[in-house]
């Protein structure tokens, strides 16, 4: 009895692809010195398309009836999670006291299908008027993708505006000191959340002068203007 050579087929390190792509043709070596012309047929890996490793079968290589080939080594096939490129949309805010709305991306790719993005982007702590810069959040395609920030966009957080109305029928005597002139606001703030005092135009003759914002202010929260 001739039995067949046995021959030790090594699949060569670091073969991979990125998930959804198609398998590349795998390389391999052997212990017996055959060439690649002496092989037909192709070497395998375990089933699978999610990101992970896999090993390798013997698949349908043959050298023919005078050799039994095995699988040797320890290497894997990889399957590596697709980056994705996550930019918020420029642009976005919200007024001061209001919540977030849901911030809005655009992503560098397509998910496969049946795949799709969860939770939500983020952005840094903070509630006063002014930029914030965003995060990834919640927002998770799943173990198949990798996500990360891009852009430079920051989310910004506006000064609320608040209508500032004189109260009427404020006057003074010709020769008098002005009064602390008095107003209302549409924003519900109290007198204690303003600091500084509403003027009028200059001048001392009698007549009718209109109000100024002057130095009264709520804080950098809101942004003041008047209303006749």
């Amino acid at each position: 009895t001739i039995l067949p050579a046995p021959v030790v087929v090594t699949p060569a390190a670091g073969q991979q692809k990125v998930y959804g792509s198609a398998d590349p043709e795998y390389t391999y070596t052997n212990n017996a010195g055959l060439s690649e012309f002496d092989f037909t047929g192709a070497i395998s890996r375990e089933s699978g398309n999610n990101a992970g490793n896999y090993p390798y079968t013997i698949g349908t290589l043959s050298a023919g009836p005078n050799y039994t080939l095995s699988i040797g080594g320890i290497n894997t096939f990889a399957i590596t999670s697709r980056p994705v490129v996550i930019t918020p949309v420029a642009g976005q805010s919200k007024l001061y006291g209001e919540p977030d709305p849901s911030f809005a991306y655009t992503a560098s790719e397509t998910l496969q299908s049946g795949d799709e993005f969860n939770g939500a982007l983020g952005r840094a702590p903070g509630n006063t008027a002014g930029t914030y810069a965003y995060n990834l959040g919640s927002l998770s395609a799943g173990g198949n993708y990798q996500l990360t920030l891009g852009g430079s966009n920051l989310f910004t957080i506006l000064p609320k505006p608040v209508a500032i109305s004189p109260n009427a029928d404020q006057f003074k005597i010709y020769g008098g000191a002005d009064p602390v002139f008095t107003f209302t606001n549409n924003a519900g703030l109290s007198s204690g959340d303003f600091t500084g005092a509403l003027g009028r135009l200059s001048g001392n003759n009698a007549g009718v002068y209109p109000y100024t914002i002057n130095t009264l202010s709520a804080g950098s929260n809101y942004i003041l203007s008047l209303v006749d």
